[in-house]
């Protein structure tokens, strides 16, 4: 009798299995229900700053769903309907990868949304959705067919348009997946014209959408998220800074339980990648042909690689936050993918070693959840202690305006230290880089704080010793202004308890 995980699955059996795994995957998030930076002065305002980011489409989807001009905070309404557009798309793609898809086939395309490094946009309780919708719609422009050449790359054009439009760093999505797509293209043994012919489609299609894009959005970015690091003396040694940075980071991932598994993963995945390039260079008719075969075969691991942080190393405005890690995904599909392509004498059950890394992305998934909670306890901790002595010493009562400045916090989570030991990609993943934010003042009542809109004042010079000196912050007065200034922590997290 065959194994259940090796029987074929219906359409409706495959769209269940997509919205149970996204659906399990982000329960650490509504359990949560942590408002993640952005989301403080976005739900205060009801209003988001989208346009002038080149993410315009956006605002029109709170709009629709509030049946208003604004984007009152509708969480998590807005994230259950994105992950079901995700699960068609991903069950699109599994069909698009495998004629006949059992259990096993429908993990492949998982890690898009398993990817550990994507945690932190799921974080985003308005941002999120639209990230989660953007990669949907990547998925359905790569899956998109016409028998008419203009069509197919016209249609997955403005596709690759509406998610660039949603978030940029999709791109690198669709690029990754490509690379996967010409694989494929080995794999089926497809002669040099017709692999060009899907190499040049495959171009043609994100740059339609580049220029789609471009040409309705630039005029509206003002944030500098369109300037491109120049080409000068340091741009060499800026691309290989940045390039060593996010290795480091995403070498977080590697702890002796990941690579316990890791390692069998990676040498099926290579064994696999080795049989198809193998195969096709069999085939292969011709000099040309074989040359054709090895050069590709060689620079799509490349390739591969870069695209995990794809276009963000061309920016001028450098981004090292692990949401623009959108590419570390289409890594993960690629690898689960060889793995089922490997080919042997006896059949042997090779998809199963795929639980192991996707059990490994849910842990992360549910301990980073937590680790949200404990965030969001200190910080309360510390909003309403800030909003005690704002409301009882007598001299602030008197104070018409109040100015804040943040310091860097540099994720100090004592709570979490034991986390942080044993998995430290979350540390990296939770960016929680401040304790109280300013929007975050409102929430506990407190509505006359300003923000520095210069280079905050040398406390040392006319304002004397602190009114109020607390352990997270200070508060300064001078004539009717006060100053609410947060304290950089420099304390170890680790607090050994005492036998």
């Amino acid at each position: 009798m065959e194994p259940f995980w090796n029987r074929p699955l219906s359409d409706r059996q495959l769209l269940t299995f997509m919205l149970a795994a996204l659906f399990f995957h982000i329960i650490p998030f509504l359990m949560a229900d942590v408002s993640y930076i952005d989301d403080h002065w976005i739900s205060q305002y009801a209003h988001g700053s989208w346009l002038e980011q080149g993410r315009p489409l956006i605002k029109p989807i709170y709009q629709g769903l509030t049946f208003t001009a604004g984007a009152p905070n509708l969480f998590p309404l807005p994230l259950l309907i994105a992950i079901t557009s995700m699960a068609f798309a991903m069950t699109r793609l599994v069909r698009h990868y495998f004629s006949t898809p059992s259990l096993l086939h429908a993990l492949v395309p998982l890690p898009l949304f398993y990817n550990p490094f994507f945690l932190q946009n799921l974080s985003y309780q308005y941002d999120g959705p639209a990230m989660i919708l953007s990669m949907a719609t990547i998925l359905y422009a790569l899956t998109f067919t016409n028998s008419s050449a203009l069509i197919k790359v016209l249609v997955p054009g403005l596709m690759i348009a509406i998610a660039l439009s949603l978030y940029q760093p999709s791109l690198n999505v669709f690029l990754g997946l490509f690379c996967i797509e010409l694989v494929r293209c080995l794999e089926q043994k497809k002669s040099c014209p017709a692999t060009l012919k899907c190499l040049v489609t495959g171009w043609l299609q994100p740059g339609v959408g580049l220029v789609i894009y471009l040409v309705s959005v630039s005029v509206f970015i003002n944030s500098g998220r369109d300037q491109f690091l120049p080409l000068n003396s340091h741009w060499g040694p800026e691309m290989i800074e940045r390039l060593f940075f996010f290795s480091e980071k995403i070498s977080l991932l590697f702890t002796t339980g990941s690579l316990s598994f890791g390692i069998p993963l990676l040498i099926l995945a290579l064994l696999g990648y080795g049989q198809i390039l193998s195969a096709s260079w069999k085939t292969a008719v011709g000099h040309s042909d074989k040359t054709w075969v090895a050069t590709l075969g060689l620079l799509l691991p490349f390739a591969l690689l870069l695209v995990i942080p794809g276009f963000s190393l061309l920016l001028k405005d450098f981004n090292p936050q692990a949401r623009v890690l959108m590419g570390f995904s289409t890594l993960g599909v690629a690898l689960f993918y060889l793995v089922h392509s490997v080919k042997t004498n006896r059949h042997y059950p090779f998809g199963l070693i795929l639980i192991a890394p996707l059990v490994f992305m849910t842990s992360l998934s549910y301990a980073y959840g937590r680790v949200l909670v404990l965030q969001k306890e200190l910080s309360t901790q510390v909003l309403y202690s800030l909003t005690y002595d704002l409301e009882t010493q007598p001299r602030l009562k008197q104070i018409s305006r109040f100015h804040f400045n943040g310091s860097p916090f540099e994720n100090w989570l004592p709570a979490a230290e034991g986390t942080f030991r044993w998995m430290p990609v979350i540390k990296y993943i939770l960016n929680a880089n401040y304790l109280v934010m300013p929007q975050m003042l409102p929430r506990a009542g407190v509505t006359q704080i300003g923000l520095f809109t210069t280079k905050a004042p040398d406390l040392d010079k006319g304002f004397g010793a602190p009114l109020v000196d607390r352990r997270f912050y200070s508060i300064h007065v001078r004539d009717e202004e006060a100053y609410i200034v947060m304290k950089k922590i420099a304390e170890p997290e680790h607090y050994p308890w005492k036998q």
